[in-house]
């Protein structure tokens, strides 16, 4: 899943927000919704090296903590992506 940072308060994991897009059932609008979600950081990668409002690509893990079910798989350079 393609995901935004958008904390970096913690030590040991970053906020992301995962942004998803659907046609409504029943009007077919277009529909965003959101969900923020705690990510454990991959043994490469440090918090320092990461800013906010980059797109990362995280996976689902087993559970590290009681909010923490992903990790941070990939950070794509916010200049292409």
């Amino acid at each position: 899943m393609k995901a935004i940072i958008v904390s970096l308060k913690n030590k040991k994991s970053v906020g992301v927000r995962v942004e998803r897009v659907f046609a409504h059932a029943k009007y077919r609008k277009t529909v965003k919704r959101h969900r923020n979600y705690q990510v454990g950081l991959n043994g490469g990668l440090k918090r320092e090296d990461l800013n906010l409002g980059q797109v990362v690509e995280i996976k689902s893990a087993r559970p590290e903590s009681a909010s923490k079910r992903f990790l941070l798989i990939k950070v794509y350079d916010s200049t292409k992506d």
